[in-house]
């Protein structure tokens, strides 16, 4: 059924309330243990991806040995681990694409000489040469 955009326009955009919440409440617990670890609710980022990679591995190679074991040192299911490895990687990934974006943008900007930095040097510059002009007739 394709939904009125006159009135709400987000045709697109994810829809979220398809996402399965205990996914969400998954992702939580095991992030709410880590940040009591390690006091840090942002360290994570500072985790190289193969770590994650690494332990999302161990987890399934525990959860497929038995589907009800725990990690032993959190106590919380591997299944649930799992998730949070897989959200980590996904946001890295995520972020290294904006990444991607960014700086391709910046370097097709660079060969043009339209960086935003270019153009006020450029603007400084004209104005810079008007105002000098312009004092050097009055000065005559």
């Amino acid at each position: 059924m394709k939904k009125d955009q006159t009135i709400k326009a987000d045709e697109g955009k994810p829809e979220l309330s398809l996402v399965p919440t205990q996914v969400i409440k998954d992702i939580a617990e095991v992030r709410m243990y880590g940040v009591k670890k390690y006091g840090d609710s942002e360290s994570w980022r500072m985790v190289e991806k193969q770590r994650y990679i690494d332990a999302l591995y161990r987890h399934l190679l525990d959860y497929i040995d038995n589907n009800k074991a725990v990690d032993e040192e959190s106590g919380i299911p591997h299944i649930k681990h799992m998730a949070c490895n897989i959200a980590f990687l996904s946001e890295m990934e995520a972020v290294n694409e904006q990444a991607k974006v960014v700086q391709s943008r910046s370097e097709t900007q660079r060969t043009k000489g339209t960086t935003r930095t270019d153009r006020m040097r450029n603007l400084l510059s004209r104005f810079t040469n008007y105002r000098d002009a312009k004092r050097r007739r009055n000065f005559r």
